[in-house]
């Protein structure tokens, strides 16, 4: 297949004979004449189910097991469920903010853990470490806000837990219509493709389980595609009105995570390129606008957070608080030992932080290959594109991701607090699977190879989750 013509972003020449998988008698002009076209029209269409098969069964993949984890996963998670679960229940029976250090958990809230017990914990919650700790306390409110109404679905605390979590399943089917949409938008006629490189991340058991049990990523994995898809409309049609939706777009996600923060860069790089070609009053008055609007959302929250903390956010109150629990040893956390870590998010997005395989080799197997497959070849295949990175907008996809890595590694090394765990990042991951579709695309004449890769990579994941599932009942799998 001819790069030039299945590579999106810039201008095409139309192919004779196209479909959704983006193939057509132009496209494939070097494997025939005029004799081949029928092969050629049964090998593309033969192409296009393969593509809408992977991502039906990816798709398939994200609402059955969503739906397991959601029933089955032992309340609370081990992975800061519970305090989540807290600040939901205040926000929906104060209709306040809740102030980090001000509040704490009641009993009844703690005796749904199957792991507490008033004989080794005590009734008081402030004498039970981070046990009796509200200590999410500290993040931007607009998810726990959102959730209230799930809240208030049920009056048994148990099943408040439930619906709020299949509140966050609802939120990532949402992540996962965003991601066709912005597939379609980089990829165009092939955004099947795309949108199948990208199920295979937003599939894994690490990134649905996180997403799926109570807590903010399962809204800011959305907004972030949203408003990265913003900013490609801005970038590829010089569109600055579109600089406003993506900057109403950041101030939302900025209100729901703080790692957020990493779309303010990528902001203004496309604000820049969207200005260095039409330098106009109106151009700049729309840029103006989107920062203005990004500004107007999170101020109310800067400024609560100047009363209540005397800074802009609460970071340093919340790092006193978990610090016994997260570094109990206070252990230095050097360049070199920041540099590994982060070194081996590149193979470890599989799996969720409380599960192991140990005794399950096959699927250690399995999660191997999935993790090798999704950071390191999609980086790899990104570099293939080159100079396209830049010219064709493909770094609008790769620098989210970069930049979170970044400021992970910022985080642990200048603050010295470990961040340094794959689930930070898995806000940006599915953004790599459409680059990835994109530097295939280049490497690969052949359609072949990639349709292979990732129908296989498809069927490992699912039976991953299907070896797994029996697990999922326990608090910590094993």
């Amino acid at each position: 297949m001819n790069a030039d013509a299945v590579v999106a972003g810039g201008p095409q020449p139309p192919p004779p004979v196209t479909d959704d998988a983006g193939t057509g008698s132009a496209a494939l002009s070097d494997s025939g004449g005029p004799a081949d076209q029928p092969r050629l029209a049964r090998q593309s269409v033969c192409e296009l189910w393969i593509l809408r098969a992977v991502a039906g069964m990816l798709v398939c993949c994200v609402l059955a097991f969503g739906a397991v984890v959601a029933v089955r996963t032992p309340v609370f998670s081990p992975v800061d469920e519970k305090a989540h679960f807290e600040y939901v229940q205040y926000v929906a029976e104060h209709h306040a903010v809740p102030v980090l250090g001000k509040h704490y958990p009641s009993l009844s809230v703690l005796e749904l853990d199957p792991s507490f017990s008033t004989k080794r914990y005590g009734t008081d919650p402030r004498r039970m470490g981070i046990v009796g700790l509200a200590y999410e306390d500290f993040q931007p409110p607009l998810y726990y806000a959102l959730a209230v109404p799930a809240y208030e679905l049920s009056g048994n605390l148990h099943t408040k837990v439930i619906v709020l979590r299949l509140f966050d399943l609802a939120l990532l089917i949402a992540s996962m219509a965003l991601l066709a949409r912005l597939s379609r938008r980089v990829l165009k006629d092939r955004w099947l493709a795309g949108f199948a490189a990208s199920m295979l991340a937003l599939a894994l058991p690490g990134v649905v389980v996180r997403a799926v049990t109570v807590s903010n990523l399962a809204l800011v994995i959305p907004l972030t595609v949203a408003c990265v898809t913003e900013l490609w409309i801005a970038w590829e049609n010089r569109a600055s009105p579109r600089l406003v939706v993506a900057g109403v777009l950041l101030g939302l996600a900025l209100l729901t995570d703080l790692f957020a923060v990493i779309l303010v860069p990528l902001y203004l790089l496309v604000a820049v390129v969207v200005l260095w070609d039409r330098w106009s009053r109106r151009e700049i008055a729309f840029a103006g606008a989107g920062i203005l609007s990004a500004l107007v959302l999170v101020l109310p929250w800067l400024a609560f957070n100047l009363v209540e903390y005397h800074a802009l956010t609460a970071t340093a109150l919340a790092k006193s608080e978990q610090m016994a629990t997260v570094n109990p040893h206070h252990l230095h956390y050097s360049l070199s030992l920041v540099a590994t870590e982060a070194g081996s998010w590149l193979v470890s997005p599989t799996i969720p932080q409380e599960w192991t395989l140990y005794g399950h080799p096959f699927l250690f197997w399995l999660s191997s290959g999935l993790a090798a497959f999704v950071i390191p070849v999609a980086l790899v295949l990104g570099l293939a594109l080159g100079r396209r990175i830049l010219s064709e907008g493909y770094w609008i996809l790769a620098l989210p991701w970069i930049l979170n890595v970044v400021f992970c590694c910022a985080i642990t090394y200048l603050g010295q607090w470990q961040t340094m765990l794959s689930r930070y990042t898995d806000m940006t991951l599915p953004l790599l699977g459409i680059l990835l579709a994109a530097g295939a695309a280049v490497v690969f004449r052949d359609r072949w190879p990639f349709l292979v890769a990732v129908s296989s990579l498809a069927v490992g994941l699912v039976a991953l989750w299907v070896g797994l599932e029996p697990q999922i009942h326990l608090l910590h799998a094993a």
